[in-house]
């Protein structure tokens, strides 16, 4: 609509410059002349005033459509920081979802490969001074306790452990959770000391920092 009364305004503009010109130019007609102007004027004002208001319109259009963008845009920004976040979260249920169906089944896998190592002697060599042989050798339940011990304390950073029965030694050389340290990496570095506590001297106190 803009665009035609533009169009129009245009037009009308036009022919009364070719009247104003042939009302220069010739004495006669001259009346007839002042009357088509005069009517164009008013056709020209009336178009004028039709488009201010519908101009007026579009501005009114084009701010609620920019407030409308603008709110939008933040809306879609906030979507934006509630899917990564639901992504994240997703991602740790399913670490938490894997390590819960690790977990599950490990009684289970320690208990088959227990059974293994039992009755085929080289299988049984293979395992010596493994958490396998800890099983086969009823101390997995010491081992996993002072595991346990260690590391909740060391979570902490904490110093100080109850010393272990038949382990030997004393709790200074105890680790703790490195400060970037993965809870399942230092979970794997409690229970390889626990381990080590029971067999003094063995090639599991030599890993602990591996």
């Amino acid at each position: 609509m803009i665009e035609n009364l533009t169009r129009q305004q245009k037009k009308i503009e036009s022919q009364i410059a070719e009247l104003e010109a042939q009302q220069q130019e010739s004495d006669s007609n001259k009346e007839d002349i002042l009357l088509q102007i005069k009517f164009l004027n008013q056709t020209l004002t009336e178009i004028r005033i039709n488009l201010r208001e519908k101009q007026g319109k579009l501005d009114q259009v084009n701010q609620e459509l920019d407030s409308l963008k603008s709110t939008y845009n933040t809306k879609l920004k906030g979507l934006d920081a509630i899917m990564k976040k639901d992504n994240v979260m997703i991602n740790y249920i399913n670490t938490d979802a894997e390590i819960i169906l690790k977990a599950s089944i490990f009684d289970q896998v320690l208990y088959e490969a227990v059974k293994i190592c039992r009755e085929i002697p080289e299988a049984e060599a293979m395992t010596e001074d493994t958490f396998i042989d800890d099983r086969n050798n009823f101390c997995w339940k010491d081992v996993l306790s002072t595991g346990l011990r260690v590391f909740i304390a060391g979570i902490d950073g904490a110093t100080g452990v109850a010393q272990v029965s038949g382990g030997g030694g004393t709790s200074n050389d105890m680790p703790w959770q490195d400060k970037d340290e993965d809870f399942l990496d230092w979970a794997r570095r409690a229970m390889r000391h626990a381990h080590a506590k029971h067999y003094p001297g063995n090639r599991f106190k030599r890993s602990l920092s591996k």
